[in-house]
């Protein structure tokens, strides 16, 4: 055999050696133990903190907006879309023992009712934020550029799934979007 042939298979062999060593060094114990991946990210996905809840815990508390929004143009947008993850918002109202929904007797809307009014429910909303633990309460979007995340003009995006406005056409600067369009009930 010649002799380049000698050394291009010795160097081979080095960095084959030296490949293997390096891997048995970065390359878990649980690597391959249910599949292509490591076994033990199963064990550590499972130990972290629940963030999201089901729409059903929202329902529970929520009748009145669920009931809207059973109706709306966002029935299939989930509550947490917006609002953020609630598993600590229930498990905080769970360990109270109590509802956490806004006193329900101040709300001006009714699941059956078809007008939407945003009059009382503005006030039972702060009620019920001043009686939820900062780190315990829900996004309460109400601000212009949350809306036009999705709603804003653009020709990337399908306008048969997703309404789009023109913001020169359409954008009052001195009126939040929810004040005309609440968001519960966004065709009323």
């Amino acid at each position: 055999m010649p002799q380049q042939v000698t050394r291009l298979i010795l160097v081979f062999a080095i960095f084959i050696g030296i490949f293997y060593t390096v891997r048995s060094y970065f390359v878990p114990e649980s690597w391959g133990e249910f599949g292509h991946y490591r076994g033990n990210a199963i064990r550590e996905i499972a130990a972290l903190e629940t963030k999201y809840a089901d729409i059903k815990t929202c329902i529970e508390c929520h009748k009145e907006n669920a009931g809207l929004l059973a109706e709306g143009e966002h029935a299939s947008i989930k509550c947490q879309t917006c609002h953020g993850p609630g598993y600590k918002h229930n498990k905080y109202y769970e360990l109270q023992g109590k509802s956490n929904t806004p006193d329900s007797a101040s709300m001006s809307t009714e699941i059956t009712d078809t007008s939407v009014s945003t009059e009382n429910t503005d006030t039972s909303i702060q009620k019920h934020k001043s009686t939820t633990p900062e780190e315990f309460r829900l996004r309460t979007p109400d601000d212009r550029k949350f809306c036009l995340n999705c709603h804003e003009l653009n020709s990337g995006r399908p306008e048969k799934a997703i309404k789009q406005i023109d913001v020169t056409d359409h954008y009052n600067m001195k009126k939040k979007c929810i004040k005309c369009h609440p968001p519960h009930a966004p065709n009323s």
